[in-house]
């Protein structure tokens, strides 16, 4: 009973969530950021590395469900920076089928 009304409550969480405003004129704004740490030990040596990266990410909706926009990208890794700036597009819409017949 407990795990049902977990399970409810993700449901009804993560639905909530799921209505944005994908209307023409509107902006939006997102992100992923990482961090790993890794080490590793072989017969007497050991080594370890760290990434870190960040890309955010900006888009316009030029038509209903579609977005063109900016991504940006900052990799940090063992001593490397690598930076880069892509062009973005996305399509957010329905999928045109239903899961109850």
């Amino acid at each position: 009973m407990k795990s049902r009304i977990i399970l409810l409550f993700a449901v009804i969480s993560f639905s909530s969530l799921s209505f944005g405003q994908i209307n023409k004129g509107n902006w939006i704004v997102s992100g992923n950021s990482l961090l790993q740490v890794s080490s590793s030990k072989v017969e007497g040596a050991s080594s370890s590395s760290t990434t870190v990266a960040f890309t955010p990410s900006v888009g316009y909706f030029v038509a209903d469900g579609f977005s063109v926009g900016l991504s940006a990208s900052l990799l940090t890794s063992e001593g490397s920076t690598i930076y880069s700036i892509l062009p973005s597009a996305s399509y957010s819409g329905t999928i045109g089928f239903s899961l109850f017949f």
